[in-house]
């Protein structure tokens, strides 16, 4: 069993990796993650005007799919962050899931209007 459990960590810490990666080099500007220590999910932010209800469903006629926020609020919920689990993809769904949800968070977000002071 603790073979089976340092494989599943090493092939999680690469895919964790491969996710960051693909942020770093597709993700608009304006948008973060928290780098997670282990686990399973990437903790993604929009600017706080943004809405992942709202991109969830641009994302899913594109057939990707990821947690909004606003599942994971039980009173108040937040709008502007998502979760990426990286865990189930095979590799080059991932890359091309990736990918494509930061096109659409680059088109979501250049459509979205200003923020007014």
């Amino acid at each position: 069993m603790h073979a089976h459990l340092e494989k599943l960590r090493i092939a999680l810490e690469i895919r964790r990796d491969q996710t960051i990666a693909l942020l770093n080099k597709y993700a608009p500007k304006g948008v973060t993650w928290i780098e997670p220590k282990g686990g399973l999910n990437i903790w993604v932010s929009l600017p706080s005007n943004g809405n992942t209800d709202e991109l969830l469903w641009k994302a899913q006629q594109a057939q990707i799919t990821f947690l909004p926020s606003s599942a994971c609020y039980p009173g108040e919920p937040q709008y502007h962050h998502l979760r990426i689990s990286y865990s189930y993809p095979e590799p080059h769904d991932l890359t091309q899931g990736i990918i494509k949800l930061c096109q659409l968070m680059e088109s979501y977000l250049q459509d979205m209007p200003p923020v007014r002071c």
